[in-house]
């Protein structure tokens, strides 16, 4: 995809919102400065549209990206064609890096769930960003290692907990990652459909719509189109604990 995938979406020029979005990216900010001003002097910020797939499993990637704003999906289809969710991306986080440094297609699909910006530099500028400074190739690996933490410890929920709990845990760590509090009150929007949410817990449509409305009947969250409110986070908590 690469460059087509550049030019027919809008290329984000507003410099000013650009450069609050830059500022608050962890990457940014811990990698060297010269570093950092390189990166973003060859990056373009782009704009995607909600679902939006950025590439397909098995695509070649050419890119690697940051979120600046928004929310994006990696995703698998097994042998049958079924998808599973296999995370979910959030302001700063990273990918296509994997691709880029194996040479390798992409083992994973990306779309958006969110209107997103993101920052998109060239994957040759990439590799030569690495070999001019080796010292982000710690930063690159120290977001690989957190994220494989995640991954580990999202199979551990699978097995180990049962599903209320895996639906309660995915809501609060999407509303923490790219929500906000009004008061005691979590908000977010998400454009997570049920079966979505399905198949990050690793349970049925019909399940996730279960629990959601026996948490709506119970006080601890409301739902009004994508915007969720986590009312008793507390609470969930206690359920998370027992």
């Amino acid at each position: 995809m690469g460059e087509d995938l550049i030019l027919k979406n809008l290329i984000f020029e507003n410099k000013q919102i650009e450069e609050t979005l830059i500022r608050d990216i962890p990457f940014l900010n811990d990698i060297p400065v010269e570093a950092k001003d390189l990166l973003v002097s060859r990056s373009q910020s782009v704009k995607f549209s909600p679902k939006q797939i950025i590439y397909y499993q098995e695509d070649p990637n050419n890119n690697f990206y940051i979120i600046l704003k928004g929310q994006a999906k990696i995703s698998k289809y097994n042998a049958e064609g079924k998808e599973i969710t296999v995370e979910i991306l959030g302001k700063g986080d990273m990918f296509g890096y994997a691709s880029l440094i194996e040479n390798k297609c992409s083992e994973s699909t990306v779309t958006t769930l969110t209107s997103s910006i993101m920052l998109i530099l060239n994957g040759r500028d990439f590799l030569s960003l690495l070999s001019d400074f080796p010292t982000v190739i710690h930063f690159i690996l120290k977001n690989a290692c957190l994220r494989l933490r995640n991954a580990y410890q999202h199979i551990e929920n699978i097995s180990s907990t049962n599903v209320q709990k895996r639906v309660i845990r995915i809501l609060l760590e999407l509303g923490r990652q790219e929500g906000e509090y009004e008061g005691r009150k979590l908000v977010y929007n998400t454009k997570l459909t049920h079966q979505e949410l399905a198949n990050l817990a690793g349970t049925s449509r019909e399940t996730v719509t279960r629990i959601l409305t026996f948490l709506k009947k119970n006080g601890y969250i409301t739902v009004a189109r994508s915007r969720i409110t986590i009312l008793a986070e507390d609470k969930m908590e206690d359920i998370l604990s027992k």
